[in-house]
């Protein structure tokens, strides 16, 4: 069945054969599930709509359409194989607010998360150290994330995400600053940076509210820099906030470590 399929293809102890085995049974468990889709008069596994079936299925799918890539070439969106299986990712997206708004993790997120798998460091038979290169496509999509114009974000996002770091200030300084728990490549800070990591989360909130860029980030610090990219990276979602809030927020983190790279070049 498709548990012990998925099992199997997230193990630790895989031969080849054993891989392209998993692969097969999961790919025709995911036949049936594009079949029942298909067979519905909506988008979701019921004629009236979402429901509790959906809720169901979104864990493991969501995840699953992010790490299954890392370990076997299954594309779980945008696969003509699956079309029914793309649309009901797509009406998810689209037809159900609180899941996109709040419920929803992003790739960053689940990339990030690969290296604390059970087997993480088997996690592909044809790739020396996919740990590392998980982490490698990590940093990218959360570089991008980095780069977006904080002025390209909707005003509620902005607002809402300026909301939850206030709210949880304390805590995210004190993240920065304390013996790491988990991504532990990402570093921390030293306590007696407290200050530095205030005060950049004190600029990235001024620009998520829509003060003034050049005010806002003017002689923020290589520190600063530091402490922007460290809880940039630390955010995952949705633990701490929805996807889009995280979005708002790391493009303002990335203007802060963008000003303090400039800052330290000139």
């Amino acid at each position: 069945n498709m548990v012990s399929a998925v099992r199997t293809v997230y193990g630790a102890v895989n031969t080849t054969d054993d891989l392209a085995v998993a692969a097969k049974a999961f790919e025709e468990d995911l036949d049936k599930i594009d079949s029942m889709l298909g067979a519905s008069k909506s988008a979701f596994f019921l004629d009236s709509g979402f429901s509790i079936v959906d809720c169901s299925y979104i864990p493991i799918f969501e995840r699953l359409a992010v790490q299954l890539p890392s370990k076997v070439p299954i594309e779980l969106r945008g696969n003509s194989r699956w079309p029914n299986i793309d649309a009901w990712f797509i009406a998810l997206e689209t037809e159900v607010p609180a899941y996109r708004n709040r419920v929803q993790g992003d790739a960053y997120s689940w990339m990030a998360t690969i290296s604390m798998l059970p087997g993480a460091s088997n996690m592909s038979l044809t790739r020396d150290n996919r740990v590392e290169a998980a982490r490698e496509e990590a940093t990218q999509l959360l570089q991008g994330q980095l780069a977006v114009s904080v002025a390209d974000i909707p005003q509620a996002d902005r607002l809402d995400a300026a909301r939850v770091l206030v709210n949880n200030r304390k805590a995210v300084i004190q993240d920065a600053v304390s013996e790491a728990k988990s991504q532990a490549y990402l570093g921390r800070l030293a306590p007696e940076h407290e200050a530095q990591v205030d005060s950049a989360l004190r600029r990235a909130a001024l620009l998520l509210l829509g003060k003034d860029r050049v005010q806002t980030l003017d002689g923020a610090t290589a520190v600063e820099g530091r402490a922007a990219e460290l809880v940039a990276g630390r955010l995952c979602v949705p633990r701490d906030m929805g996807a889009p809030q995280a979005a708002a927020l790391r493009s303002g983190l990335g203007k802060v470590a963008a000003s303090a790279r400039e800052s330290a070049a000139t």
